[in-house]
């Protein structure tokens, strides 16, 4: 059980004098260089040879001790002082104490550290800098790398994706090490490199990303907290205040038709990009959902983009989306994910009475020739504001009529 002087902050610096290794009057001048330089102190100590980078890594070790509630603050100043008399790692002086900890040892330093470097991720020299920063700042060592610039948030999404199937006894570390390790380097995500199925939680988190609701490195970041704390992800994505209860439930509603089948990933993601900037009711979106689908079909082949035997092919391919159509369009190359989004908003428009087909169908070639989502956008957002105000309901059951 944690100790409850884990949560009391240790500064290096502060245990560095309490071991009677610096004193506290180089420490104050020491403090002063660091913050004109702009640098650590940790580093600062070493330029002056107040203290050797052995030692520096030695009261890093002990600081996650003591704040991992592992160890005393009695316990650590004395294996400190013993470091640095005896020219000993910490491991070492704690050994010579008669202390042991089966997680203080390389082999099993914290998994995520462990699973990035041996995936070639990052490097020793990277990561050691990394832990200072973490230890410094008190944030995640994963978010620290993302912050660094070392790893991007999609591939320690993955890592953490692969922590979480070891946690579940899915795979094993060797496994989630060469899945990482071929990701980083093929670009492909965790699942397709361990060929299987993605599972709920990341599947959620690309839903909440996908919809630019919450960010990638974000979505990281409840996970890695997640994994520290023994919290669900939804639950620190809600107490951070990344993400309301609302947008929660609509995200985990609208996953279970992704799963089921019923919506695709792009399907989903718009729906909730709505509820998150609109305030619609996920309910009323999902009540016309078969009816908007019907009318992104019907509007990509009036804007020429698909027809009758495109859809045929598609779903010879991937008979499984028989009942998406629009999946099986995608699956198959016969359109992109940025007309999709384009038919999508264009169809929703349409439904929300914003805009005419005639405008949809507009709004959908303009993305064509453009070739950019937010051109698309613009449209939609033009056309609207100069729509006709008789403009009803009546125009889309005529569009849908083309579709039966």
């Amino acid at each position: 059980m944690m100790n409850s002087k884990s949560l009391i902050p240790v500064r290096i610096g502060a245990l560095l004098v309490a071991a009677e290794i610096v004193k506290a009057k180089d420490l104050v001048d020491a403090l002063k260089q660091a913050r004109i330089k702009g640098v650590p102190l940790g580093e600062t100590l070493v330029e002056l040879q107040l203290i050797t980078q052995d030692l520096l890594n030695s009261a890093i070790d002990a600081q996650k001790l003591l704040r991992d509630g592992s160890i005393s603050i009695e316990t650590a100043q004395l294996a400190l002082k013993m470091s640095a008399s005896n020219n000993l790692l910490l491991s070492e002086a704690l050994d010579v104490l008669g202390w042991r900890h089966e997680c203080f040892n390389h082999q099993n330093m914290n998994k995520l550290e462990r699973l990035l470097l041996v995936s070639e991720i990052v490097n020793k020299a990277q990561l050691d800098q990394a832990i200072w920063n973490s230890t410094k700042s008190g944030l995640p060592i994963g978010r620290i790398l993302v912050l660094m610039g070392i790893t991007s948030p999609s591939l320690l999404l993955s890592a953490l994706h692969a922590l979480l199937l070891i946690r579940h006894n899915q795979i094993n570390f060797e496994e989630a090490a060469q899945g990482l390790k071929y990701a980083a380097n093929t670009g492909v995500s965790l699942d397709e490199a361990l060929s299987i199925e993605p599972s709920e939680l990341i599947e959620l988190g690309e839903l909440l990303t996908s919809s630019s609701v919450v960010s990638t490195s974000d979505i990281a970041h409840a996970i890695e907290l997640g994994l520290v704390n023994q919290q669900p992800m939804v639950h620190v994505l809600i107490q951070s205040g990344l993400a309301n209860e609302e947008i929660v439930e609509a995200a985990i509603k609208l996953q279970k038709k992704i799963r089921h089948g019923e919506l695709s990933m792009l399907q989903a993601a718009e729906m909730l990009r709505r509820v998150d900037s609109q305030g619609v009711s996920v309910d009323a979106l999902l009540g016309k959902s078969s009816a908007v689908k019907e009318a992104v079909i019907a509007l990509l082949k009036k804007a020429y983009i698909i027809d009758d035997d495109d859809i045929d092919k598609s779903l010879e391919l991937h008979p499984e989306h028989r009942e998406n159509k629009i999946e099986a369009l995608c699956q198959s190359s016969a359109i992109s994910e940025g007309q999709v989004r384009a038919a999508l908003r264009s169809a929703m428009a349409m439904f929300d009475g914003h805009i005419n087909i005639i405008q949809a169908v507009e709004t959908i070639k303009s993305f064509q020739e453009n070739k950019h989502k937010k051109t698309a956008q613009l449209n939609i957002e033009e056309s609207s504001s100069h729509a006709d105000s008789n403009v009803t309901q009546a125009p889309i059951a005529d569009l849908l009529e083309q579709t039966a």
